[in-house]
């Protein structure tokens, strides 16, 4: 039976990998879980690790609205609900990173550790080469379709033509962006997720933070990662050599080698706290 959370406007698909600690991994726009690959089979050996496909994403529905970091945050709170969650660590790229930061925000008691790679900012503005990338996809998909857009635009995107990963993890790259709905586009280009609120409750926060970006990724993404570093009380920064915005995938193995410890760390840096 195929998992699925139901709710009255959404079909929210997900699938589980291992026992343990919950661990839920968080994608990036366009993409879906199949770009998790890597990570699951290193953190499933450890944890139980959740993937879902983000609404708009992947084998998830597509609503015709509902795509700011705070709906997609409350998607991932009722996917904690569905399966009895208590705490979890949680780990976002791009997107997912950015949703990471704005769920920690909203419930941080649920929250055991937080892992933001290549966060993506509050919004775009035009001129930033995602934002051109998003609206030449736009334009594209609205004369000559979805799959013209993503084969021409979303594939050709130096993000991903310039990525060294072997043809598996390519396969499911490219499998997971063939699945984007485009339907998130106008959401992330109207400035509807301009919420500069994260950035002012961030330094409240205890919970334990890890932020990644690659060394080559774009400098909005490196600029946000600074920013978010910078608010926060408990956090290590990390930069991955010869990576980009994917440096999970380009680099699974120095990323993996970090999560693991990482995860293993902030769960006796809270058990330390409790004792104390």
């Amino acid at each position: 039976m195929t998992p699925i959370l139901s709710t009255k406007d959404l079909n929210l698909y997900y699938r589980e990998e291992g026992t343990g600690t919950p661990v839920v991994l968080l994608h990036g726009l366009t993409l879906s879980g199949l770009m998790w690959t890597p990570q699951v089979k290193a953190l499933s050996k450890t944890y139980r690790v959740i993937i879902p496909d983000l609404r708009g994403h992947g084998k998830s529905s597509a609503p015709d609205h509902g795509y700011t970091f705070h709906d997609y945050a409350s998607d991932i709170k009722r996917l904690f609900d569905e399966l009895n969650l208590d705490k979890a660590h949680l780990i976002g790229l791009s997107l997912g990173g950015a949703v990471a930061a704005e769920f920690t925000v909203a419930y941080a008691e649920s929250v055991i550790s937080t892992v933001l790679i290549s966060p993506m900012p509050p919004r775009f503005i035009p001129g930033d080469d995602w934002s051109v990338t998003l609206n030449k996809f736009r334009s594209v998909m609205n004369d000559k379709g979805l799959d013209s857009a993503v084969e021409n635009v979303l594939l050709k995107e130096p993000v991903f033509g310039k990525m060294n990963i072997g043809i598996d993890d390519w396969m499911n790259l490219k499998n997971a962006v063939r699945q984007f709905s485009g339907t998130p586009v106008d959401d992330n280009l109207s400035g509807r997720n301009d919420s500069m609120r994260i950035l002012e409750l961030l330094p409240a926060l205890e919970t334990p933070f890890l932020i990644i970006t690659g060394e080559n990724d774009y400098k909005k993404f490196h600029d946000t990662a600074e920013s978010l570093a910078d608010s926060l009380l408990n956090v290590r920064r990390l930069s991955v050599k010869n990576a980009g915005h994917l440096c999970s995938m380009e680099q699974p193995e120095i990323v993996n080698k970090e999560i693991l410890q990482f995860l293993s760390n902030s769960v006796h840096h809270r058990t330390q706290k409790s004792d104390d």
